[in-house]
């Protein structure tokens, strides 16, 4: 499948338009099954393309395409000591323009932001085939009805997003995660947790038969550790 521009985004929702055909906005096609979307076997796949469109280091902001992989996004950031503050659940190939229209959750996310939080403007070619640009490329932009959390975590169906403006933060230092078991009943621990959050993003995970597990990501300078 051929990756295409936001042109050839709207170029093929006009093609399916006129030959009357269900269309799918599609990533690396590892979610297809994590939305409220029913799979259609008889749906023309249109695919965004990846790949970075302007990147300005000093600002902390990415424009980049919505086929680019969170490892590529990831890989240019390291480069010049950044990253996109959020682990969202999904593979290194999941693309970004998944993770904004599923509104991905990160359970151990850098300084609890989500991606809502992250987002600053993005591109999206509508169910008509009409090419929407919302939000912009700064920190500080205040433009009427936000549009871009109306995109995000929307699954596509206000449009297929294919151009994400996303704001970065430096990679700190020390990032690890620290990993526990929780013996006490839930009653016991879940107190102190409220009560001892430094603040770290924290994972509680709970299994029938297991040992209840803590997972803390812990980041910073050398002095926090």
């Amino acid at each position: 499948m051929m990756e295409l521009s936001t042109a050839g985004v709207a170029s093929a929702v006009h093609e399916a338009i006129s030959t009357n055909v269900v269309a799918r906005g599609v990533g690396s096609g590892t979610w297809l099954f994590g939305g409220p979307v029913a799979n259609d076997a008889a749906a023309a796949v249109v695919r965004p393309r990846g790949g970075v469109i302007e990147y300005t280091p000093g600002d902390l902001v990415i424009s980049v395409h919505a086929g680019t992989t969170l490892e590529e996004l990831s890989a240019v950031c390291a480069a010049s000591d950044q990253m996109l503050a959020i682990a969202p659940y999904g593979s290194p190939r999941s693309t970004i323009g998944a993770v904004v229209a599923t509104a991905s959750a990160a359970p151990l996310s850098y300084e609890d932001f989500t991606i809502r939080d992250l987002v600053l403007g993005l591109t999206a070619v509508t169910g008509t085939g009409d090419i929407v640009r919302v939000g912009g490329k700064v920190v500080k932009n205040v433009a009427g009805f936000d549009l871009v959390r109306l995109n995000t975590g929307a699954f596509g169906t206000l449009g297929v997003i294919t151009e994400v403006s996303i704001r970065l933060h430096a990679k700190p230092i020390m990032d690890h995660v620290v990993t526990g078991t929780l013996d006490d009943a839930p009653n016991a621990w879940v107190l102190r947790l409220i009560a001892n959050r430094a603040p770290l993003p924290m994972l509680v995970r709970m299994a029938p038969g297991e040992p209840t597990q803590l997972f803390a990501r812990c980041t910073g300078n050398e002095a926090r550790a």
